[in-house]
């Protein structure tokens, strides 16, 4: 196999590290994984806890890293393009539950919406609009309900989904509540078991 475990500096994230320079990572110490009611509990430099299945407790052998969304992953060298190659935790679990390497156009989805939590009850297969569909509430969203937004002109809720990269109005309403219940409802029908809520 091609890969090699990495100690270049830029796979640390090295601007989270002030004035350490020519940092690798050798000059930070590994912590030991604990395990709780049989789930791996990984600690990353971050303080973010990575939770792994007991089956995939030889992954601990390996150093990870938290960037800033929280995802899990390694910088791992690949000595015939001598390049370093980012490997996402949920991508090689998602791999191993399949039993194939994902091609490029296949997604690991959190289910619950959490990166840092990869056990394999909450990954599964998906593709860009499947992954799409479980996105999070957007921060600047008014109303704090997915799917719902004020409309100036009228003065009330509107409800809208984006189905296959289409935009589809779903009503106006006076109460935030009914507009995402409409919501709530589309989602079921056109996302099925990728609908978010929240």
């Amino acid at each position: 196999m091609p890969f090699a475990v990495c100690n270049h500096p830029t796979a640390l994230g090295k601007k989270d590290l002030p004035n350490m320079a020519n940092v690798t990572r050798r000059h930070i110490p590994k912590q030991p994984p604990v395990i709780i009611n049989n789930v791996v509990h990984i600690p990353t430099p971050k303080g973010i806890d990575c939770l792994v299945d007991m089956v995939d407790i030889d992954l601990t052998n390996n150093y990870w890293m938290s960037d800033p969304k929280g995802y899990i992953s390694r910088g791992v060298w690949n000595r015939e393009t001598k390049q370093i190659k980012d490997v996402r935790i949920h991508r090689l679990i998602l791999e191993r539950m399949l039993g194939r390497v994902l091609v490029k156009t296949e997604i690991a989805d959190h289910i619950d919406g959490n990166p840092s939590n990869n056990r394999r009850s909450n990954i599964r297969l998906a593709d860009r609009s499947g992954n799409n569909r479980n996105a999070k509430l957007r921060k600047d969203n008014q109303a704090k309900l997915k799917g719902v937004d004020w409309h100036k002109k009228t003065q009330k809720w509107r409800a809208r989904i984006r189905v296959n990269k289409k935009l589809i109005h779903l009503g106006l309403f006076d109460d935030k509540y009914a507009a995402y219940s409409a919501y709530c409802e589309a989602a079921k029908t056109h996302f099925g078991e990728f609908a978010r809520y929240e």
